[in-house]
C-alpha cells in the first residue's frame, strides 16, 4: 500500500492571541478525560459562542506531551459535505491524494501505529460523517479524537462534555466588588474591556451594572467579548441600557475571527441554517417562551395542527442535541428547558419574519391562562409548595400572557388570568405587581363576565389590603358584595364579607370586623364550604384576640387549625398555628406558644412566604423578649422589617403592636448602638438565614420553658383513660369523625379530646402526638 509521508510537524494547533479566562475547572476536567486510556473520542458540546474551540485548543496544548506523534487541528467550518471530512483531515495530516486508493484507507494506514491527538473543530454541519470517525478509531488503536460540535456524534465510543456558560454573579449577591469579581463571566468582561481601554476597572460604582450585563448575555464568552469591545464608546450604564436588544450591540468582533464569530447574530444564524425547515419552525416558535418551559407546554403551544408528518419529540430532541435548547435543573418530575436569551432574541426575529408570531403568542397566552385557572383553586385550597413552585417557575411566561391579553384588549381573558393569580402573588411576596395587573384588569371590567369581575374584585381587594391601602380594599370589597348579591353567588358574598372584616380590622373597627366575620362564617357553614370556613373562623378568632378574649380566640383558632388540617391546606395551617401561638402566649401557656410558633415558622419556610414569615418573626421576637435575649430580638425585628420592605407590605395593627412592644423591651436592655447594630444585622439576613434565626430563638425559649424529654414519662399519668383511648385511635390514623364513631361521642367531643391531648403532650400536630406516643410508650 503506497502512502506519502506527512510533513514532519508535531502540532498544527493555531496560536491563540487571547488568554483563556475562567475555564480552569472545565480545562482540568477535559485534560483528565483525554489522559484516560479508555477514552478515545471526547466531544465538547454547547451553543454557539460558548467557547468550545478555545477550550479545545488549550486542552490539546496542555496534553500534547502525552501524544508522542503530536496534535493535529482540523477546522471543518469551511466544508458542509460529510464526504469531504476524510480528505480535509488527510490534507492537514499531509496524507496526499495519490492513485486510486480511497483516502479513508490511506488515513487508516497512516494513523494505525501513531499515538496522536486529532482535534476536529466545528463538526456540527458534517455530523453525518460520524460513522467515518468511529471507523477511524476502530482501525487506529492509539488514536484519540477531540471534537467540538453543537451536537453529539452519537457513536458508541463517544464521551460528551457539555461546555457551560461562564459563571454569573449570584442572584442574591450584595454586589460587593470582591463578590462580583469572583464570577468568571465578569473576569472575562473586565479583561477584554481592559484590552480596549487600559484604564477600565471594576469599581463599587459599576460592579452591579457589569454583573447585570453578564447576566443579560447568559455568560456566553463570545457575547461577553463582543460587548466588552464596545466599552470604549459605551460606558457600562449605557451598554446595559442597550441590552434590551442584545444582538445589534454584539457586533464588531476581531477581524481575525471567522466571519460567523464577528457578530453574535452570525454565530446563531450558522446554527439555525443547519436545521431542517421543520426544526427551524420549532426553534423559532419556542422562542416565545421566557424563562424556561416544560415539554408539556412546548408541545401544547408550538406543535400546531398543520404540521402534518413532523414528529415533535424528534424535533425537540434535535434542538437539545444542537445546544439551541438547554435542560434546566428542576425539582419537578417533569424537566424544564430554556433558550439562552441571546438565542431567544434571534429566534424571535425569525418568528416575526415567518409571519407566525401572532398565532404562536395567542396559543402561548391561552395555554398559560388554562394552566393558571386550573391551579388557582388548588393554590388557595391546598397551599401546597409544589403548586406555588410550579407557578413561580412559570412567572415570566405568565407575565408574557398578561402583556398579550392587555395589548389585544382582551378584557375577559385578562380578568380571568389576573383573578386566578391572586393567591400566587399574595403568597410569593409580589403583591405590588399583582395589584397593578388587577387594577389594569379593573379598567376593562365593564367588558367582562360577572364571574371574571368577581375574581378581579376579590383579588384586588385582597392585595390592596396586603399593600396597606385599606380604603381601596374596602371599596373593592363593597363592590364585590353588591355584585355577588346581585348574581346570587353566596360564596362570593361570603368572600366579600371576609374581606370587609379584614378592612374593618385595619381601621380598628373591632365590632364591625367581628360582625362581618360572623356573617361569613354563617354563610360558609350553611353552604358546607369546608375549604373557606377555616379562613373565616380564623378571622373571627383574630378579632377575639384583638378584643382581649384570649380564651374565645384560642377556641376559634384551634377550630380553624383543625379545619385547615382536615382539608390539607398548608397555607392556612401556617397562618393559624402562628396566631394560635399568640393566643396561647397571652393565656400564659408559653410552652405551647413556642411549639406552635416553631411549626408555623417551619411551614412558612417550606412555603417561602416572605410576608407572613415577617409576622411570625415579630411574634417570635415577642417571645424572645421575655427571656431577655435582646440582641436576638433586635435581629429578628430587623429581618422582619426587611421582609416587609422587600414585599412592599406592612403588618396589620395588632401585629405592629406586638412588634413595638418587643422593640421597646429590647431597646431598654441594650445601648442604642448595640440595638442598631443587631437590627442592621437582621436586615442583611437572607430569607433562609432569617428563618434559621427564628428557629434558634424558639429552641432557646423551649430550653428555658419546656421540661426535659425525660419528664415525658409521666405524661401517661397526665392523660385520662378516655384520652388514652383517643390517643390509640389517633395513632392508628383515625380522623375526628372516625374517633367519634368508635367511641360513640360527638365529633365536637372527639375534637376537644384531641386538643387536650396535644396540649398535655406539648405538641402541635397529630403526627407529633403519634410520634411521642410511640417513643415514650404512652399507650
Amino acid at each position: 500500500m503506497a502512502t506519502t509521508q506527512p510533513r514532519n510537524l508535531d502540532s498544527t494547533l493555531p496560536v491563540r492571541l487571547t488568554r483563556l479566562v475562567g475555564r480552569e475547572r472545565e480545562l482540568a476536567a477535559i485534560c483528565d478525560v483525554l489522559q484516560q486510556d479508555d477514552v478515545r473520542l471526547l466531544t465538547l458540546t454547547g451553543p454557539g459562542g460558548v467557547g468550545k474551540t478555545h477550550l479545545a485548543l488549550q486542552s490539546a496544548a496542555d496534553v500534547a506531551d502525552d501524544f508522542p506523534d503530536g496534535v493535529r487541528f482540523v477546522d471543518l467550518a469551511p466544508i458542509t459535505e460529510p464526504d469531504l471530512v476524510a480528505s480535509t483531515i488527510a490534507h492537514v495530516l499531509g496524507v496526499r491524494d495519490a492513485g486510486n486508493e480511497p483516502v479513508a484507507d490511506r488515513l487508516h494506514a497512516y494513523l494505525r501505529s501513531k499515538r496522536l491527538l486529532l482535534v476536529l473543530d466545528n463538526f456540527e454541519q458534517v455530523v453525518e460523517a460520524a460513522p467515518f470517525v468511529a471507523g477511524l478509531l476502530g482501525g487506529c488503536p492509539h488514536l484519540t479524537v477531540l471534537v467540538t460540535s453543537r451536537l453529539r456524534l452519537r457513536v458508541a465510543s463517544e464521551r460528551e462534555h457539555a461546555v457551560p456558560p461562564l459563571e454569573l454573579v449570584a442572584s442574591d449577591s450584595q454586589h460587593r466588588v470582591q463578590d462580583v469579581a469572583s464570577a468568571t463571566a465578569v473576569r472575562l468582561f473586565v479583561e477584554r474591556a481592559q484590552a480596549v481601554t487600559e484604564q477600565f476597572a471594576l469599581t463599587p460604582e459599576n460592579a452591579a451594572t457589569i454583573a447585570e450585563i453578564c447576566r443579560r448575555l447568559d455568560g456566553l464568552p463570545l457575547a461577553i467579548e463582543l460587548a466588552a469591545a464596545r466599552i470604549k464608546i459605551l460606558p457600562p450604564t449605557a451598554l446595559l441600557a442597550r441590552m434590551e436588544q442584545r444582538l445589534p450591540v454584539l457586533t464588531g468582533g476581531n477581524r481575525d475571527l471567522p466571519t460567523r464569530q464577528q457578530t453574535m447574530r452570525d454565530t446563531l444564524a450558522w446554527s439555525y441554517d443547519l436545521l431542517n425547515p421543520e426544526e427551524q419552525a420549532l426553534f423559532r416558535r419556542l422562542s416565545v417562551f421566557v424563562g424556561g418551559f416544560s415539554l408539556e407546554a412546548a408541545e401544547a403551544v408550538v406543535a400546531v395542527p398543520d404540521d402534518h408528518g413532523f414528529d415533535f419529540l424528534d424535533g425537540f430532541a434535535s434542538l437539545v442535541d444542537t445546544s439551541l435548547l438547554r435542560q434546566e435543573p428542576s425539582s419537578d418530575r417533569e424537566p424544564r428547558y430554556r433558550m439562552l436569551e441571546t438565542t431567544r432574541e434571534f429566534g424571535l426575529d425569525q418568528l416575526t419574519a415567518s409571519g407566525e408570531e401572532e398565532a404562536i403568542r395567542e396559543w402561548h397566552a391561552r395555554w398559560y391562562l388554562e394552566l393558571s385557572t386550573a391551579l388557582a383553586p388548588l393554590v388557595h385550597v391546598a397551599g401546597e409548595p409544589a403548586l406555588l413552585t410550579r407557578l413561580s417557575a412559570e412567572h415570566s411566561n405568565l407575565r408574557v400572557a398578561l402583556d398579550w391579553f392587555a395589548a389585544q384588549g382582551d378584557g375577559e381573558s385578562l380578568a380571568r388570568l389576573t383573578g386566578s393569580l391572586n393567591w400566587f402573588w399574595h403568597m410569593g411576596g409580589q403583591g405590588r405587581e399583582g395589584l397593578a395587573w388587577l387594577e389594569r384588569a379593573l379598567s376593562m371590567i365593564s367588558r367582562v363576565s360577572p364571574e371574571a369581575r368577581i375574581g378581579v374584585l376579590n383579588g384586588a381587594s385582597n392585595l390592596a389590603m396586603q399593600q396597606g391601602d385599606h380604603t381601596r380594599a374596602m371599596a373593592l370589597a363593597e363592590e364585590l358584595l353588591t355584585l355577588a348579591r346581585g348574581e346570587g353567588d353566596r360564596t362570593a358574598e361570603a368572600d366579600a364579607l371576609f374581606l370587609l372584616s379584614r378592612a374593618a380590622s385595619h381601621r380598628k373597627a373591632g365590632a364591625e370586623a367581628t360582625a362581618f366575620a360572623a356573617e361569613a362564617v354563617a354563610l360558609y357553614r350553611a353552604s358546607g364550604d369546608e375549604q373557606r370556613l377555616p379562613w373565616a373562623l380564623q378571622r373571627l378568632g383574630i378579632e377575639a384576640y384583638v378584643a382581649g378574649d384570649f380564651t374565645q380566640a384560642a377556641a376559634l383558632l384551634a377550630e380553624a387549625l383543625e379545619g385547615f388540617r382536615t382539608v390539607g391546606n398548608m397555607v392556612g395551617m401556617a397562618y393559624a398555628t402562628g396566631i394560635l401561638g399568640m393566643a396561647r402566649f397571652s393565656l400564659g401557656d408559653r410552652r405551647q406558644a413556642a411549639v406552635l410558633h416553631r411549626e408555623s415558622l417551619t411551614l412558612h419556610r417550606d412555603l417561602a412566604d416572605p410576608w407572613e414569615t415577617a409576622h411570625i418573626l415579630e411574634q417570635v421576637a415577642s417571645l424572645a423578649a421575655e427571656t431577655r435575649d435582646s440582641v436576638r430580638v433586635a435581629r429578628l425585628l430587623g429581618a422582619a422589617e426587611m421582609l416587609y420592605i422587600a414585599t412592599g407590605t406592612a403588618p396589620v395593627p395588632y401585629e405592629r403592636e406586638i412588634a413595638d412592644r418587643a422593640r421597646a423591651e429590647a431597646s431598654a436592655c441594650l445601648e442604642p448602638d448595640e440595638f442598631i447594630a443587631a437590627w442592621q444585622a437582621g436586615q442583611e439576613m437572607p430569607f433562609d438565614e432569617a428563618v434559621a434565626e427564628g428557629l434558634a430563638a424558639i429552641a432557646t425559649i423551649e430550653a428555658q420553658l419546656i421540661p426535659s424529654r425525660s419528664s415525658l414519662g409521666t405524661a401517661r399519668g397526665g392523660l385520662t383513660p378516655r384520652e388514652r383511648e383517643v390517643l390509640r385511635l389517633l395513632v392508628a390514623g383515625r380522623s375526628n369523625q372516625e374517633i367519634a364513631e368508635a367511641l360513640f361521642v360527638t365529633r365536637a367531643t372527639a375534637r376537644t379530646h384531641v386538643a387536650n391531648i396535644l396540649s398535655k403532650l406539648n405538641v402541635s400536630s397529630r403526627t407529633a402526638a403519634a410520634d411521642m406516643a410511640h417513643r415514650h410508650r404512652l399507650i
